[in-house]
């Protein structure tokens, strides 16, 4: 298990390490002068000097690459050249919003995916595991922007049981927050609950076939804990690995669910940073967000062996 540990974390070392370079030459690789495009050609010269400097575009490609990697070791993200406050600063103050959504999202992605696996998988090939598939099927064909705005048509302005746009923070009121996240994560969780629901049902499939199950049900343990302990847990460990790899795409996913609901996230960071050419804000999110997804990869490791110690073994 540590050997395993070591060899994810190596890899996610160099994966923030690529991160780190890609997001260096978001600036070294803009044709031309990267602070006139920034700032205008027409810019004061001042302006244009102040933001040349913040960029460093005063010094060396090697210079500047030493300074940008032992700032981000310090925890120093940089300042944005549009409203002038430091990276770090935008990016934690939007951090909350975007986590809390992927959190709950995940929570119901994998409920809702179990249920429809667990379905499917008592009757394989039979009408109803067929009506699981070709619903799935469905929902994947719907883009993401349509599917959050048929969930605020639906549950806020038809039902007007949750409301319609906004975020409150856990700090402010823990129910409120639940109140204002349950649609933004609802819609998210859609495409979670379509990757659990694939792969544990063909995991339930084997599993519930396999020697272990039916050693338990020949010894008289409960079903219900048969496929709980020996099945679900069994299959389930091998889609946690899947969802933490999906988190990337999550991650990206937000953009469309923040500015749905208005919620200012880092996907809306990301769209008025890209908008507004405001590179180091960009080189920041790309950064921070490596960092998230590669962080995920151990405890996703130690939570997939969690559930099934036994590695995969029928």
């Amino acid at each position: 298990m540590i050997r395993t540990l070591l060899r994810i974390l190596g890899r996610s070392a160099f994966t923030v390490a690529i991160a780190v370079i890609v997001a260096f030459l978001l600036v070294e690789l803009i044709p031309g002068d990267a602070a006139a495009r920034i700032v205008g050609p027409q810019a004061d010269p001042a302006r244009l000097a102040e933001v040349r400097r913040q960029l460093g575009l005063d010094r060396s490609g090697i210079v500047r690459f030493g300074n940008f990697t032992v700032g981000l070791l310090r925890g120093d993200l940089g300042e944005s050249v549009i409203s002038r406050q430091p990276v770090r600063t935008l990016i934690v103050n939007r951090l909350g919003p975007t986590l809390s959504i992927i959190a709950l999202g995940n929570v119901l992605g994998i409920c809702f995916g179990s249920l429809l696996a667990r379905i499917a998988a008592r009757r394989p090939g039979r009408a109803v595991d067929q009506a699981v598939s070709s619903g799935l099927a469905v929902i994947v064909a719907v883009p993401g922007f349509l599917t959050a705005y048929l969930v605020v048509f639906v549950f806020a302005v038809q039902l007007r049981w949750f409301p319609v746009f906004g975020y409150v923070s856990p700090s402010e009121s823990v129910a409120q927050w639940l109140h204002h996240l349950v649609m933004p994560a609802f819609t998210l969780s859609i495409g979670v609950s379509l990757l659990v629901a694939r792969q544990l049902r063909g995991g339930l499939i084997d599993h519930l076939d396999g020697e272990v199950v039916r050693f338990a049900r020949a010894r008289g343990i409960p079903e219900r804990v048969v496929f709980r302990r020996h099945a679900w847990r069994r299959a389930m460990a091998t889609v946690i690995p899947l969802i933490a790899i999906d988190i990337a795409f999550q991650l990206s996913g937000t953009i469309v669910v923040e500015q749905v609901f208005n919620i200012e996230g880092l996907g809306r960071l990301a769209v008025a940073s890209v908008r507004n050419r405001d590179l180091p804000v960009i080189q920041g999110l790309v950064v921070v967000c490596a960092v998230l997804v590669t962080l995920i990869s151990p405890f996703a490791a130690l939570l997939a062996r969690r559930l099934d110690p036994s590695g995969g073994a029928s």
